[in-house]
């Protein structure tokens, strides 16, 4: 019989979700670095003034110069610049935006492609009243 309750769960499996979970943090960590050195730079700028800080701020800003070069921090600052032109706009505007949207055939609607908007296929649309005739 076996000492462990339903609850415990093997050594093993834990080891392995522990070693899965620190992976992951890695990569995470690996992926800010590269494409949020900005906020990097920021960070170290808002530490108490020391000599090591002041060395980290070179490296940081050292980092951030190799990210811009590379192109790595293009996408959070564009991403940044469509989000606040999206915040200053009047409703006047976003009105004006769909309509342009619509009347050009992009509505950002995800389409099956069959002329129906019910996300199935054109031979398969079971459930679409359209469609379909019930049976007396």
């Amino acid at each position: 019989m076996s000492d462990t309750t339903p609850v415990e769960a093997p050594p093993r499996r834990t080891a392995h979700a522990a070693r899965s979970g620190a992976v992951a943090m890695v990569i995470a960590g690996l992926v800010l670095a590269l494409t949020n050195s900005d906020a990097l730079r920021s960070y170290v700028g808002g530490l108490p003034s020391s000599t090591l800080t002041e060395e980290a701020l070179l490296l940081a800003e050292d980092w951030h110069a190799q990210m811009e070069t590379h192109g790595l921090a293009v996408p959070k600052a564009e991403l940044r610049a469509r989000t606040q032109a999206l915040q200053i706009m009047s409703w006047e505007d976003v009105r004006a935006l769909l309509t342009k949207a619509r009347s050009s055939g992009d509505d950002g609607e995800v389409t099956d492609g069959d002329g129906d908007d019910d996300g199935g296929d054109r031979d398969n649309d079971v459930g679409d009243p359209a469609r379909t005739q019930t049976a007396n």
